[in-house]
């Protein structure tokens, strides 16, 4: 797929979306967004900061899905997803993962210039006064800031020793890590995450770098109290990213299932309205199973979406409702042919053909 994206981005794409190819579809198409990269942000690789968009991009791919595709409202997409009612051809919900800063600072005007609305997941963090990261992003930035060759950490009493040798050696550990502090509660991940930036030979206020810089705090910081409420008065669903955003399959089913309920009670004690909406955390293949799925439901939510999958089918399983993310370096045939479902599709008959297994995704 690597060796055929060149030739698909720049030539066969441009080419099925010059003779409106992929409008041809009738499917609906869920797209996940995760905000909106600061003007004046310098991205640091495509691992962090590939799945935001800059703000001329996503302004460009609304309007096009405004003229050659009907948005529809979440509340619309709920109806339908419990038989009520029809929706359009080429149907398009839009959603957001993480609930960071910049979806309200960079994001929501473009949206509310467009006249759209967009179904948001945030982690109980924005609920919180004290300002954070995304413990996973944090963790990413701790290793690659780090001028450490080893990191030594104990995980739920269990020692560990990794080798930190070069960029691509840190992201495997650090996926390593997303795994097993996902198995903790958020307390002792907090006191893990602790320990591992003193080992790393980082200063207690590292965190301020990130958090104190206007722009940085913009590009990392979660989305406070306030924010959440100003989504919400903008006419903005809001739905649930879980408490912590752990990788829920790692957890015990006592963990899942917290992490699960309390995010949607807490939210819907704080908006007073109905959170019906889950989106998986890392949202790939492996971050949610046939338990996550009746976990959710049993949690009270009225459906559920990975992170991958393609279009939404008939068959589709409510609370394993697929998406199709959108990178934030596709623009042009290349963002359409991702909108419409057509290049997850061809990825998947790719795939098939060459009997390759399909690998978690962040």
């Amino acid at each position: 797929m690597r060796i055929l994206s060149p030739i698909l981005n720049r030539v066969i794409y441009p080419t099925l979306g010059h003779v409106g190819y992929f409008r041809s579809t009738s499917h609906l198409t869920v797209l996940t967004y995760h905000g909106v990269m600061p003007e004046t942000y310098r991205p640091r690789d495509p691992r962090l900061d590939g799945h935001l968009h800059r703000a001329d991009d996503l302004r460009r791919e609304l309007k096009l899905l405004k003229k050659s595709y009907s948005i529809i409202l979440p509340e619309q997409f709920l109806d339908w997803s419990q038989g009520n009612g029809r929706l359009p051809k080429r149907a398009v919900l839009l959603t957001c993962d993480d609930g960071l800063v910049n979806a309200v600072v960079g994001m929501l005007p473009i949206l509310q210039d467009e006249q759209l609305l967009c179904l948001f997941f945030v982690t109980g963090d924005s609920l919180k006064k004290k300002l954070r990261m995304l413990w996973h992003e944090e963790l990413y930035l701790m290793l690659m800031d780090s001028q450490a060759r080893e990191l030594q950490i104990c995980i739920d009493s269990v020692p560990f020793k990794f080798e930190l040798n070069n960029a691509a050696g840190k992201q495997s550990v650090w996926w390593q890590l997303v795994k097993g502090l996902s198995r903790l509660g958020g307390e002792q991940r907090a006191v893990a995450m602790a320990q591992a930036r003193t080992e790393l030979g980082l200063d207690g206020d590292w965190q301020s770098r990130y958090l104190a810089d206007p722009v940085l705090r913009l590009r990392f910081a979660v989305l406070s109290h306030d924010h959440l409420h100003q989504l919400a008065q903008a006419g903005m669903t809001i739905g649930a990213h879980t408490l912590s955003h752990p990788l829920l399959s790692e957890q015990t089913p006592d963990m899942a299932q917290m992490e699960l309920s309390q995010s949607r009670l807490a939210l819907e004690a704080d908006l007073e309205k109905p959170v019906w909406a889950l989106a998986y955390p890392f949202g790939g293949p492996g971050a949610a199973g046939e338990r996550e799925f009746r976990m959710a439901e049993i949690a009270g939510y009225q459906c559920a979406f990975l992170n991958y999958g393609g279009p939404v089918r008939k068959d589709s399983c409510r609370f394993a409702l697929p998406r199709i993310h959108i990178p934030g370096d596709i623009r042009g045939a290349s963002f359409e042919a991702y909108a419409s479902g057509f290049h997850s599709d061809f990825r998947t008959r790719l795939r098939s053909l060459a009997g390759s297994p399909r690998h978690d995704e962040w």
